[in-house]
């Protein structure tokens, strides 16, 4: 499945449906238990209605962590007719699955939406591509949160990681700290390791929550 531009967005999503969804992504900054994690996709609910949300892992995500639409993977697959009519009985036939993996790959997620109205089309797949990675951080949160995760960052770490907040790029970065792009690109590495992120926003996002860096 490919991506999508902002004139695909633009073309595809009411204004009511991006309102929606913006609501929901600020909701989940918020979100630290499984109970809010349950409330926040239920609401998802309305944008994209579902019956039933699967968590059985499928290889499909673990080879690939894209979108994928379940009718496709079953031909990929050549799933056996018995397989898919029992899925058919339980409503699982038509649905979307898609999951992230942190920086070292030894982590993963996988969300599952599945109904009988659920079809393949544009609207519902850019809904949620931008919806499912806020989902993944909920998760990790919880997760650390369960865990007792304690990140720590160091000095010139936190300097640089305050910079990708305000917006700047590698290149500025080195010259505001007077030290060299693959220095810059060696501290973001570190950093990316240590926040389990796949994205500078993504960091940003993370060292916010943990209060790591000033919000300032």
């Amino acid at each position: 499945m490919g991506e999508y531009s902002l004139k695909d967005i633009y073309n595809v999503l009411t204004k009511n449906d991006a309102i929606y969804l913006l609501e929901l992504i600020h909701e989940s900054i918020f979100c630290n238990s499984d109970e809010d994690l349950i409330r926040l996709i239920n609401k998802f609910n309305h944008l994209v209605p579902f019956n039933k949300i699967d968590p059985n892992l499928v290889r499909e995500n673990c080879l690939n962590f894209r979108l994928q639409y379940w009718a496709d993977t079953y031909r990929k697959y050549n799933a056996p007719r018995v397989f898919v009519s029992r899925a058919e009985d339980f409503g699982l036939k038509s649905g979307y699955t898609d999951g992230m993996r942190n920086l070292k790959g030894d982590k993963g997620s996988l969300f599952s939406f599945a109904g009988r109205s659920i079809n393949r089309d544009v609207r519902t797949e850019i809904l949620l591509r931008y919806f499912i990675p806020h989902l993944h951080q909920i998760l990790i949160r919880i997760f650390c949160k369960k865990r007792h995760c304690n990140t720590t960052l160091s000095r010139r770490e936190k300097e640089v990681l305050k910079w990708i907040k305000e917006g700047k790029s590698t290149w500025e970065i080195s010259k505001i700290l007077s030290i060299s792009q693959n220095t810059v690109k060696f501290h973001i590495k570190q950093i990316m390791r240590k926040l389990d992120a796949v994205k500078r926003t993504q960091a940003v996002a993370i060292a916010l929550e943990q209060g790591l860096i000033d919000t300032d």
